[in-house]
This record gives structure tokens, C-alpha cells and sequence, in this order.
């Protein structure tokens, strides 16, 4: 059995995150992209987060990092998820641990102290990097990192996320570790999961003080159930995806090759499904309000929509579920 209970450690390292992540990243700041387009990336702000070490989480101590496991890298991009953190977090952190394990350490070292960040890149788009910065391309074939040397500005559906097409790179690191498509999918599905959970506090917290016909809406029974299945929806994600977390983690630590393949690739599906439910049923539950650009629930579901398809192809994922020991055995 894996105990999922969080330890006295863990729990200090989800508050002091949480309460940075409520700082740095007020949700008016993405409104304010929505309305004027003003893309929100602060280069002050990003040598904050460098300084916290939250790019070096899983980077041995040897190479400059913290030498924490992944489920503690879990902790902290939910805690971001739940407040809509921008920037290339997911990028410039696993970023950082292909880096250290392919001991290209002068990049890791640069990746770690916020010097360089670096973007997801899908396909010839990348999210939140360009000309100069790096891209991270995670494949089942293998990962690598490489420098944009040319790139155009796209329109992104998320205004406070910059998306570029790539046209020109250059190769510096290239790994063929079978684990980094599961540190991607735990990473950028804790991410999800922290979407998910903050649309459910909004929309209980809306449904408290919301009135109809003298009563408050969270009185309603189809309002009550739209908010208990937004609930399960994130705690089923969140579960799954923690022992994922926790088997992925042996494939690191222990050699283990192919640890936690399914449980990561269902918990990002969960997470994905969670994030994109509960933003819908967010805007559902404000009524009018949900659907104007000056709130909040509006950042939920276009951040949903960018960051569901950073975690690798579908077709990777199915067929792990079609290969797996697991799902044969049955």
C-alpha cells in the first residue's frame, strides 16, 4: 500500500509555496492580458522564484540543486496550478533535471539560478520562450534541449501565456531516459489538478453568496451536484496522480525501469479531464458573470486549454495503457 499522507516536511514545503505563489501571482494580472493583451512575464519575479530554487527541486545537490524526489516537484506545481502561475515553470525546472543527467551542468546551473528558462515545445510551437531561450522536446523516442535560434509570435488563446513558432535550432542536450515523459505528465498534470481545485473553492465560494429567489444558489440541487462532481473529479485526479508521483520516482531512484508508467499516464488524463470539467462548470456556476473578461473564471478554462496539451501526444498515452503488465495481465 503507498502512503499518500503528506509529512511534516512536505506540508512546510506546499504552505511556503502556496503563500509565494498567492503573492507573485495575483489572478487580476491575467485578467488584465485578457483585456489588453499585455503579456505578463517579469523578469524580477522570475529571479524571485530562481532564488527559492523551485527549477532545481530534483537536481542532485552535487549539481547545484536540492535533491528532493518528484513528489515533492508535485507539491509545488500544484500549488501554481491552483493560482494560474505564468512563465515556462514546467520547461525551465524538468529543463534543469535533463540538464543535470545528461551533466551538462553549466546549462542545469544556468536553467536553475533563472538565467535561462526554458519552454515546452509541441509540435513547432513553444510556450513561453523565444530567440535565445530553450526549448524542452519531450518524445518517447528520447528528450532534448534545444536553443531557438528563430522564431515568429503566434496568437495564443491564453493572452497571458506568449506562444512562438519555431523555425530554427540548435541542439545542446539530448537524453533517451524512458522516465522524462512521466516526470512531464506528473508535472504538468499537478498543474491541472491545481487548476481544478481552485475553480471548486470559486465556485463554492459564489455559491454561498449568491442569491436566487431569496436563497443562496449552493441551496439548489443541481448546483450542489455540479460542485460535489467538481470535487471528485480533483481528488480522483490529484490521488492518481500522486501515486504515479510516487512510483515514477522509483524509476529514478531505484533503477526501476517503467515504474508508474500507467498510474502517471492516468492520473494526466484525470488531471486533464478535471481541469477542463471543472473550468466549464465554473463558468456554469457564475451564471453571466463567469463570461465576461473581467473575471477570473475565464483564466481557468483558456489556461486549461494551453497547458492540456503540453503532457505529450494522446497516442502515447493510449498505448501505454495497450502495452502495459497491468492492463495485459486483465
Amino acid at each position: 500500500m503507498i502512503d499518500l499522507k503528506l509529512s511534516d516536511d512536505e506540508k512546510f514545503l506546499q504552505e511556503s509555496v502556496r503563500d509565494v505563489g498567492a503573492k507573485e501571482f495575483p489572478l487580476d494580472e491575467g485578467i488584465r492580458a485578457g483585456i489588453d493583451g499585455r503579456k505578463p512575464f517579469d523578469e524580477a519575479r522570475w529571479q524571485r522564484l530562481a532564488g527559492l530554487g523551485w527549477f532545481g527541486i530534483c537536481v542532485p545537490e552535487a549539481q547545484g540543486g536540492i535533491g528532493l524526489g518528484l513528489t515533492h516537484e508535485m507539491l509545488v506545481f500544484n500549488e501554481l496550478g491552483k493560482v494560474a502561475a505564468s512563465g515556462p515553470l514546467v520547461g525551465t525546472a524538468l529543463g534543469a533535471y535533463v540538464a543535470a543527467r545528461a551533466k551538462s551542468d553549466e546549462i542545469a546551473a544556468a536553467l536553475i539560478a533563472g538565467q535561462r528558462k526554458a519552454g515546452i515545445l509541441v509540435g513547432d510551437l513553444v510556450v513561453d520562450a523565444g530567440v535565445g531561450d530553450l526549448a524542452l522536446r519531450v518524445t518517447s523516442e528520447g528528450t532534448e534541449l534545444l536553443e531557438i535560434t528563430e522564431a515568429t509570435p503566434v496568437v495564443s488563446v491564453d493572452e497571458a501565456l506568449a506562444v512562438n513558432r519555431v523555425t530554427g535550432t540548435t541542439s545542446l542536450v539530448h537524453i533517451t531516459d524512458d522516465d522524462i515523459p512521466s516526470r512531464l505528465r506528473v508535472l504538468v498534470g499537478a498543474y491541472l489538478v491545481g487548476l481544478a481545485e481552485t475553480t471548486v473553492e470559486m465556485s463554492a465560494d459564489y455559491a454561498k453568496t449568491r442569491e436566487q429567489f431569496g436563497k443562496p444558489i449552493g441551496s439548489f440541487q443541481a448546483v450542489k451536484h455540479r460542485c460535489s462532481e467538481m470535487v471528485t473529479r480533483a481528488y480522483t485526479a490529484k490521488a492518481q496522480l500522486a501515486v504515479g508521483a510516487v512510483l515514477a520516482n522509483l524509476a529514478a531512484t531505484e533503477g526501476i525501469a517503467g515504474s508508474g508508467l500507467l498510474e502517471v499516464a492516468s492520473g494526466y488524463l484525470l488531471a486533464m479531464d478535471a481541469a477542463q470539467q471543472n473550468a466549464d462548470d465554473n463558468i456554469q456556476n457564475h451564471g453571466g458573470i463567469g463570461f465576461t473578461a473581467e473575471h477570473p473564471a475565464g483564466i481557468f478554462v483558456k489556461r486549461t486549454q494551453v497547458y492540456r496539451h503540453l503532457g505529450g501526444k494522446m497516442s502515447d498515452l493510449i498505448q501505454i495503457a495497450l502495452v502495459s503488465p497491468e492492463t495485459s495481465a486483465a
